[in-house]
């Protein structure tokens, strides 16, 4: 195994460690992926159901991360229709947002436990991982849909839609129609179709505008966790450490390639770490977007009983190779490492969220 460079901790952190010997303890790397990798350990340990977010639990990361794709995908800063996301793991709350904008997503991972699991979901298994909560979420990001009953008096406009409530100014937001259209509408059509509405404007047209509540059979959730189903074409092997991830693959270049949690933990030191964003980077379309999840200071992980090293890295360290590869950074954020993480789970002392671009 690789040296880990020297890291500077928080004294708390520090001090925790000190309780927490890691020269007791062997670390899994590489192939031990493919034998000691645990996908329901995993996601039993880093991904159980979403509470209530205090700003200092373990469950901040999912919400932060939540929210940084939430505001790549729906800002335009990431876009295209192709969406590679490499090191997938078990995982698929990274996908939430990026489904509603991209029809084709191929997932590329290691491990074959993790293939099945995937499998399982799209398969609607019962015994798959629930996400309902992260899906829950990803829908409250983007609006708040209701069911609404729009009718004109004296005339044969009158129509019910599901509709988005985007902020406290009164304008229900999706993409089909502008108000100034409806009464030139076939009712049939209109029928259960997504509108563009201002309130102030319907009811100066004289529309009665009656709010109910969603019909018992429908969840948002649902609704995207279908999106994803059909967006997500194939699960194909990788490994990052190989010139081409995808091999023996080769697929058409792609809008965007994205990844969490994955390069620093298959690079064996910083030199591997530098390679696999340049084998990323092949993968790109001129143009494309790059993003990228990770730990930081992070040098291992536990996965039931079993420790997985992780290669420890600085933020300046991430920012120089990523624009080394060729990139050009757009976005990077980082998160604090969350104060009830516990010492013996990881030695993280922060996360981040970088946008890029190739160039």
């Amino acid at each position: 195994m690789a040296e880990r460079g020297k890291r500077k901790k928080s004294s708390r952190l520090q001090t925790d460690m000190d309780k927490f010997n890691l020269s007791e303890h062997k670390l899994a790397w590489g192939a031990d992926y493919k034998r000691s990798f645990s996908p329901s350990a995993y996601l039993s340990s880093y991904f159980g159901p979403l509470g209530k977010s205090d700003g200092q639990g373990e469950q901040d990361v999912a919400y932060f991360i939540l929210h940084c794709l939430h505001e790549a995908y729906n800002s335009g800063a990431v876009k295209g229709s192709r969406l590679l996301d490499v090191g997938t793991g078990p995982s698929l709350y990274q996908l939430f947002s990026a489904c509603e904008k991209f029809s084709e997503i191929v997932l590329a991972e290691f491990s074959e436990e993790n293939h099945q699991e995937l499998h399982r979901w799209l398969s609607k298994d019962p015994h798959s991982h629930d996400w309902s909560s992260y899906l829950q979420y990803s829908c409250k990001l983007e609006g708040h849909r209701c069911k609404c009953k729009l009718h004109k008096p004296e005339t044969q406009y009158s129509f019910t839609i599901i509709a988005e409530l985007h902020g406290a100014n009164n304008r229900w937001v999706d993409s089909a129609y502008h108000p100034s259209e409806v009464g030139k509408m076939n009712t049939r059509l209109l029928n259960w179709t997504y509108l563009i509405i201002d309130f102030e404007l319907l009811l100066s047209n004289s529309w009665d505008i009656d709010l109910a509540a969603l019909p018992s059979h429908y969840s948002c959730e649902e609704e995207k966790a279908e999106k994803l189903r059909n967006a997500i074409k194939k699960i194909i092997p990788c490994d990052v450490t190989l010139p081409n991830p995808l091999h023996p693959e080769v697929l058409p270049k792609f809008n965007v390639v994205q990844s969490s949690f994955c390069l620093e933990c298959a690079s064996s030191d910083e030199t591997s770490f530098r390679g696999a964003l340049q084998a990323l980077r092949s993968l790109l379309l001129p143009s494309g977007h790059f993003v990228l999840i990770g730990a930081l200071g992070q040098s291992f992980y536990k996965v039931g009983s079993v420790l997985f090293s992780a290669l420890s890295m600085s933020e300046q360290f991430v920012r120089d190779s990523v624009q080394g590869a060729g990139f050009s950074i757009q976005t990077f954020k980082t998160l604090a490492r969350p104060k009830d993480l516990e010492e013996d789970v990881t030695d993280v002392t922060s996360f981040f969220f970088l946008i890029a671009d190739k160039v």
